[in-house]
């Protein structure tokens, strides 16, 4: 994403739409503001009021969480596969699979595995 610092907040507004994937629509929507309004602010011919911007605050908030929870499934899927798929291997020498290896292949570097799955990945491991 790019540095949206120092620019004005309606090229803000436009740069998080495209980020979050996010109509006027949905906007107008989840901020209970008109969507010709929204527009008109986007491309600098209108204003927002105090309580409008506020409200469309929370609204970006409310969709940067669930963009952040969908992401987060996502990871956890992507970490289970690789739980799966390293339990179904059977080859010597791999007793010792390191839990920062499955998570480095799955892009998840704050979460190790717990002991009792590192203790099943090296049963299911042995011979």
């Amino acid at each position: 994403m790019r540095d949206a610092s120092g620019l004005p907040l309606n090229k803000v507004l436009k740069i998080l739409r495209d980020r979050f994937d996010l109509t006027l629509v949905d906007l107008g929507r989840a901020s209970e503001i008109n969507i010709s309004t929204l527009s008109l602010f986007e491309n600098g011919k209108g204003k927002l009021s105090k309580e409008a911007r506020a409200r469309l605050q929370v609204a970006l908030i409310q969709a940067l969480r669930k963009i952040e929870e969908v992401e987060r499934e996502r990871a956890e899927q992507k970490r289970r596969d690789a739980l799966g798929a390293a339990k179904a291997l059977k080859v010597e020498g791999m007793e010792e699979l390191s839990s920062n290896l499955v998570n480095y292949a799955v892009g998840i570097s704050n979460k190790a595995l717990s002991k009792e799955e590192m203790e099943e990945l090296k049963s299911a491991a042995k011979p």
